[in-house]
C-alpha cells in the first residue's frame, strides 16, 4: 500500500471511530490525496491568473496614463505659452478657463496614477529636508487668488516655533493640502477657511504636526461621514453633479498619511461646515533647506550658448519643448527617437539629452543604454515621460538616466532640471579631485535658493562643512557593517547637501546607485566602490569651502 493510501485509510478509521451523530457512526466524505492534488492545481491556476489579471491592469493604466498625460501636456504647455502673449481680456478669460480645465483633468489623472501605486505597494515616501513656512507659503499663494475670487476668506496660520527646517516628505505634504484645501475652497460658498498648523515636539529631535483645515461651507451629514475616506465616494449624488470630482482625493489622502505614519479624522454637520485634523511626523533637521528655486518668469544665463539633444516622437511635444528651451536662450537639434539620437552623436556633441521613454523604432532606455554602455558618454541624460507608474523614476535611474521628468511639466520644471545638470565647466562623469584642478563646489544654485544673502549663505557653508563628515562617517560605519538600513537613510541627507552646492552631477549616479543596492540589500562591494567616489568628492567640496569661509 502506498504513503497516500496509508493516509486515506487512516483518515477514514479516524472519522468512524470519533464522529457518531443520533447513535450511529457518520461516514465523511474525506479527499483523496489525488483530489487534494487537484485542489492544489487549481488554486495555482486561479493564482496565476489574478496575477496575469493585475499584470493587464497594470499595463492598462500605464497606457491610459501616457495616451492621456502626452496630449494634456501639450494642451498645458501651449496654454502657458499663450498667456505669455498681448491678448484681450476675453481671449484670457477664455486661455485661463481651457488651463484650468486641463490642470482639473491632470489632477484626476495623478489621483489614478497615485491608486495604482499604492496598490502596487510601491509608492516611496521621502525624508528630505525642507522649510515648512515656505511650503506654506506655496500653498497661501496657491489658493489665495481662487478663494479672493470666491469672495471667500483664507487664513494660514503656522506655529512660530517651528523656525527649523524638517525631515520629511514635502511632496507628498503639498499633495495633502492640496486636496483638502481645494476641498474646502470649492465646497464653501460663504465664509472662509483656515489652515493652521502647530509643532508638538518629543524626544529625540522628534516632532509631531497637527494639521487642520476647517471651512464654512456645506458640511456632510453624519451617516456620511464613516464612508466619506472610501474610494468613488463622495457625500451624494448632488454633490458630484454639482461640484464634480471622483471621490479618490480624500481615500488617497487618508493612504497618504498614513504611509508617512500620521492619522486623519473629520467633523461635519450638515450646513455647518467641516473640519479636517490629521497629524504627521517629521524629525527636526539639522542639515540645510534644500527649497526647488522659483524659475518662473526667469531665464538661465551660460557664458557660452548650452546645445540641447532633444529626443522626442511627438511632433507637438518637439515644438512646444524646442520653444520653451530656444525662449531661455538653449541651442536645440531634434531626434524622432532613440536610433536617430544615436546617429546624431555619432557626429554633434552636446552639453544635455532630454529623452522620451516611449518611441518607435528604439525606445529611450534602450538608446540609453547604448549611448553609456557603447558610446561610453556620460553626458547627462533627462528622462521626460508620461509612464508616470510605480517604480518608473527608479527604473531610469538604474538604466543610467541621470534624472527624471514626468508629463506634462511647466516651463519652470523644465529649467529647474536644467539649472541642476548644466554647470558650468563640470561634466557629470564622477570626479578624482586629485586628477583634477578644476574647483567643484558651484554656489550659484545657493545663491538663488538664499537671494545672495551673505549671512544665510554663510551659515549654510558651515552646516555643511560640520553636517557632511559626520554623514560621510556615518555612511562609512553602515556600509563596514552592511547596515542597509541606516545606509539608506544616511544617502538621503547626502543627496540633499551635494545637491544644494552643486555637486549632483559629480555624485547623482553613486548616490542613486548606493541607494537602490541599499533597498534590495545588494552587492556591498559595488556599495564600497560608489561610496569612495562619493567621499572623495565630499572630501575635496569641504576644502574648497575652507577656503571661503576659514
Amino acid at each position: 500500500m502506498s504513503p497516500p493510501e496509508k493516509i486515506q485509510l487512516h483518515l477514514e478509521r479516524y472519522h468512524q471511530r470519533s464522529n457518531y451523530k443520533y447513535g450511529r457512526a457518520e461516514r465523511y466524505e474525506v479527499p483523496t490525496f489525488f483530489d487534494r492534488k487537484r485542489v492544489e492545481e487549481e488554486m495555482q491556476k486561479s493564482r496565476l491568473s489574478a496575477e496575469e489579471s493585475a499584470k493587464l491592469k497594470s499595463d492598462f493604466v500605464a497606457n491610459m496614463s501616457h495616451e492621456l498625460r502626452t496630449p494634456l501636456g501639450t494642451i498645458l504647455g501651449f496654454s502657458d505659452l499663450l498667456k505669455k502673449t498681448a491678448l484681450t481680456a476675453q481671449q484670457q478669460e477664455y486661455l485661463e478657463a481651457i488651463n484650468t480645465s486641463g490642470r482639473n483633468l491632470l489632477s484626476i489623472i495623478n489621483n489614478i496614477l497615485d491608486l495604482s501605486k499604492l496598490d502596487a505597494g510601491k509608492f516611496v515616501v521621502d525624508n528630505v529636508s525642507f522649510d515648512l513656512a515656505e511650503l506654506l507659503h506655496g500653498i497661501r499663494l496657491m489658493f489665495g487668488n481662487e478663494a479672493k475670487q470666491k469672495g471667500l476668506r483664507f487664513n494660514l496660520l503656522l506655529d512660530s516655533a517651528i523656525n527649523y527646517p524638517v525631515l520629511g516628505d514635502p511632496t507628498r505634504m503639498t499633495q495633502i493640502l492640496l486636496n483638502l484645501i481645494g476641498n474646502a475652497i470649492k465646497f464653501t460658498e460663504t465664509g472662509g477657511v483656515t489652515v493652521s498648523c502647530i509643532g508638538a515636539e518629543e524626544e529625540n529631535d522628534s516632532v509631531i504636526l497637527n494639521f487642520s483645515v476647517e471651512d464654512s461651507g456645506i458640511g456632510i451629514d453624519e451617516l456620511q461621514l464613516e464612508t466619506i475616506f472610501e474610494r468613488f465616494t463622495q457625500a451624494d449624488s448632488n454633490t458630484t453633479r454639482k461640484y464634480g470630482g471622483t471621490g479618490l482625493g480624500l481615500s488617497i489622502t487618508r493612504q497618504l498619511i498614513g504611509l508617512m505614519g500620521g492619522a486623519i479624522s473629520v467633523k461635519s454637520c450638515r450646513g455647518q461646515g467641516t473640519t479636517f485634523e490629521f497629524t504627521i511626523p517629521v524629525t527636526r533637521a539639522n542639515a540645510a533647506v534644500t527649497v526647488q528655486a522659483d524659475m518662473e518668469g526667469q531665464q538661465l544665463h551660460f557664458t557660452t550658448p548650452k546645445r540641447i539633444l532633444l529626443v522626442e516622437d511627438t511632433l507637438l511635444n518637439q515644438k512646444l519643448t524646442s520653444i520653451i528651451l530656444q525662449n531661455n536662450g538653449f541651442i536645440v537639434d531634434v531626434a524622432e527617437n532613440g536610433r536617430q539620437a544615436i546617429d546624431i552623436l555619432r557626429g554633434e556633441q552636446y552639453d544635455l539629452i532630454l529623452m522620451d521613454i516611449q518611441m518607435p523604432e528604439m525606445d529611450g532606455y534602450e538608446a540609453t543604454c547604448y549611448i553609456r554602455d557603447t558610446m561610453k558618454i556620460a553626458i547627462p541624460i533627462i528622462a521626460m515621460t508620461a509612464h508616470a507608474l510605480a517604480g518608473e523614476r527608479e527604473k531610469c535611474f538604474q538604466q543610467g538616466i541621470n534624472d527624471y521628468l514626468a508629463k506634462p511639466f511647466s516651463e519652470s520644471d523644465l529649467l529647474f532640471k536644467l539649472s541642476l545638470w548644466l554647470v558650468e565647466k563640470r561634466s557629470s562623469e564622477a570626479v578624482n579631485p586629485e586628477d583634477s584642478p578644476v574647483a567643484i563646489i558651484d554656489l550659484g544654485f545657493l545663491k538663488k535658493q538664499t537671494r545672495n544673502n551673505a549671512a544665510v549663505m554663510s551659515d549654510l557653508i558651515r552646516i555643511f562643512r560640520e553636517e557632511n563628515p559626520k554623514d560621510i562617517s556615518k555612511l562609512s560605519v553602515a556600509i563596514a557593517r552592511s547596515d542597509y538600513t541606516t545606509i539608506y537613510k544616511t544617502v538621503h541627507s547626502l543627496k540633499s547637501e551635494t545637491s544644494m552646492f552643486g555637486l549632483r552631477p559629480l555624485v547623482s549616479h553613486d548616490l542613486t546607485s548606493i541607494e537602490e543596492l541599499a533597498r534590495a540589500g545588494g552587492d556591498i562591494e559595488e556599495v564600497k566602490k560608489c561610496f569612495s567616489r562619493v567621499e572623495q568628492v565630499c572630501k575635496q567640496a569641504v576644502e574648497e569651502l575652507a577656503l571661503l569661509q576659514p
